[in-house]
């Protein structure tokens, strides 16, 4: 398929992935979901929680909820909340699937995560799993996983970049000298230096994974 068609594809999927979810914008909040927002609510008269509202969730749920009701006062702000963090979490996993897998692992990664992360699928069994604690650890854990997949690639080009660095002021006659004793027939200039050239190439990258 051709590369712009198959992007053309992609966003219009993705797009329509975004948009089967707004009816859930008009949807009364769960009886979770209205916990924590409870919570939130006593967290922003200066309450605490655990102590002045009781839920047996960890505290980052009710700070989060706390955070949203500051921002909009309104039950919708869950779903709103929702979305916005599942079309966030698509596009890092569309990020990190490109990073990581072969062409279209990000693309098929996002697109079946907006599918099936639908809060639609759970409302037909009764269950309204908006805003759940699961849905922010999922944009977390996907940004930390895409943060550490560049830390380690940076990391991986600075020792690269090392042990060539090292092969350049020290390693430099040898690999030379190397270069034309494996190849004593061959005397021409431009071939010496091109089998010079790659000797040393090889040999920094040996010696990267050494270090």
């Amino acid at each position: 398929m051709n590369t712009r068609l198959a992007r053309g594809v992609f966003w219009t999927l993705f797009a329509v992935c975004v948009v089967l979810r707004l009816p859930s914008l008009q949807q009364p909040a769960g009886a979770d979901q209205a916990l924590y927002g409870y919570v939130g609510q006593r967290i922003l008269h200066g309450e605490l929680p655990y102590r002045d509202a009781w839920d047996q969730k960890p505290p980052g749920i009710h700070a989060t909820y706390a955070v949203l009701w500051a921002l909009w006062p309104d039950e919708r702000v869950v779903p709103a909340a929702d979305l916005a963090v599942a079309a966030v979490t698509a596009l890092l996993l569309l990020i990190l699937g490109r990073r990581l897998g072969p062409p279209g692992a990000g693309e098929v990664a996002a697109l079946v995560f907006l599918l099936l992360g639908d809060p639609s699928w759970g409302r037909l069994g009764g269950v309204r799993a908006r805003g759940q604690c699961e849905v922010f650890i999922g944009l977390v854990s996907t940004a930390g996983f895409l943060l550490l997949h560049r830390a380690l690639a940076i990391g991986t080009r600075r020792v690269q970049a090392l042990g060539r660095l090292k092969i350049g002021t020290r390693g430099a006659p040898i690999t030379a000298r190397l270069a034309v004793s494996l190849h004593p027939r061959r005397t021409d200039g431009c071939d010496r230096a091109f089998r010079v050239g790659r000797s040393e190439r090889t040999i920094a990258e040996h010696h990267a994974l050494l270090v």
